[in-house]
């Protein structure tokens, strides 16, 4: 599996913040995107998300231009921690986790004992099981992020992209 970008230019209308990007990742690399505050790391995983479109240039997984993948098929392949996380409702823990599965699911298809095996186990690899019945929007910024986490793991993408993914954890996690 592979993630390409080829001659990308990425921002917004009238305002390129990347220009000339081209890389190329693949299954079980880790790279890591630094740089400072607004050079344009989030707009960057946004695009590779497809939730921008590049302003120039094309994004292929597995030679295919993401824009052609229908989003569950693109979710199976492709997970994401974002920066900033909101939940305006209170769901438990463990469904948060089991929204991570959503894309292994039919349209109108609900968890099954496979995907309740598998939220658990990545709460238990968190360390987090304990919080799994409690409400989410009474975590604090750091036991969220965790269970952020634990969603995308559940996921069981082919690549995860992390934009910040240690904000708001204490220095052991």
């Amino acid at each position: 599996m592979n993630l390409e970008i080829k001659k990308g230019v990425f921002g917004y209308p009238n305002k390129p913040i990347l220009n000339n990007i081209d890389f190329e990742l693949n299954t079980g690399e880790i790279v890591c995107v630094l740089g400072k505050n607004g050079a344009g790391k989030t707009t960057l995983f946004k695009s590779m998300l497809g939730i921008l479109k590049p302003l120039s240039g094309s994004i292929l997984l597995n030679g295919k231009p993401i824009e052609h993948w229908n989003r569950p098929q693109f979710a199976r392949l492709v997970g994401y921690i974002p920066q900033a996380r909101s939940l305006p409702f209170p769901f438990t823990v463990m469904d948060v986790v089991l929204f991570g599965r959503t894309a292994h699911m039919s349209s109108f298809g609900s968890p099954g004992k496979k995907d309740r095996l598998l939220a658990e186990e990545c709460l238990e690899m968190l360390n987090i099981t304990h919080l799994k019945n409690s409400t989410f929007t009474q975590l604090s910024g750091g036991e969220q992020q965790l269970v952020i986490i634990a969603r995308a793991l559940a996921q069981q993408s082919s690549f995860l992209i992390m934009d910040e993914p240690t904000s708001s954890l204490d220095f052991g996690n």
